[in-house]
């Protein structure tokens, strides 16, 4: 696949092409807007419906009143259209105002985010590829887009959250260099909250790990392993599957 990834403000958007059932098609990821919302929910119906009941924890659907405040200033919702037509999505949030913020769910104490530059974070939130585009980078590519979306509007700090038991997701994260700092229970439902793991990236401040001290895998669903490990200091940076089972890598940065 041949990615051509263009700045332009505004819009960012990116273009490409990809073989589709044998079949070179081009695709354009570009920043969509009020007339695009019916094709939105449709996506969005389209990504809940390929969900399995035993697997409902792992989609998040944004509502209404979160898609206008992206429309209105606080982020910007990115459409992956093929041949003209809406096939996929990703949301970007910038938390201002009205927004809740990620930051919210770090651990007490946590220097990730000062308060002081909370008003820098940007919120690398939902996205869907549907299933006969996967496999072609373009999560990672939706990722970038929304990074540099977000760069070229200030923001330092990117936040994001997964399903522990989403690897595929987990392992974007991490190949686009954010890391586990917390994991907590997100995203209230009539079936309860759903366990997060949340990443975070600070384009200004890289985080070395010690060479030393070898890296612990823990399986993903495991809250309780991750967070002693994380009050010990440690980051998660890979998702994998051992015999089926997903784990979650983590490693011990050296000191700032």
């Amino acid at each position: 696949m041949n990615l051509a990834v263009r700045k332009e403000e505004p819009p960012l958007h990116a273009s490409g092409r990809v073989d589709i059932g044998g079949r070179e098609t081009d695709f354009v990821v570009r920043v969509i807007g009020a007339e695009d919302l019916d094709a939105l929910a449709t996506a969005q119906q389209a990504a809940a419906a390929g969900i399995a009941e035993e697997d409902w924890d792992l989609f998040h659907p944004h509502p209404r009143e979160e898609i206008e405040l992206f429309l209105d200033g606080e982020g910007a919702i990115f459409g992956l259209f093929i041949d003209g037509a809406l096939a996929g999505y990703c949301m970007l949030g910038l938390p201002r105002a009205r927004l809740g913020n990620f930051a919210d769910f770090l651990p007490p104490g946590s220097s990730a985010v000062p308060a002081e530059e909370r008003r820098l974070v940007a919120h690398i939130d939902g996205v869907y590829v549907p299933p006969d585009l996967r496999g072609h980078a373009l999560q990672r590519l939706l990722i970038r887009v929304r990074m540099d979306h977000a760069l070229a509007r200030g923001c330092r700090h990117f936040l994001a959250n997964a399903s522990p038991r989403n690897t595929v997701s987990g392992h974007n994260m991490a190949r686009s260099g954010m890391l586990v700092r917390a994991v907590a229970e997100m995203h209230p439902t009539p079936r309860g909250r759903k366990l997060r793991c949340l990443f975070h990236k600070d384009v200004s401040r890289p985080v070395h790990f010690d060479p030393n001290i070898a890296p612990v895998a823990v399986p993903a669903m495991d809250k309780a392993a991750q967070q002693a490990l994380i009050a010990k200091g440690y980051l998660g940076v890979d998702f994998h599957r051992r015999d089926g089972a997903p784990m979650i890598l983590y490693a011990r940065p050296l000191a700032p």
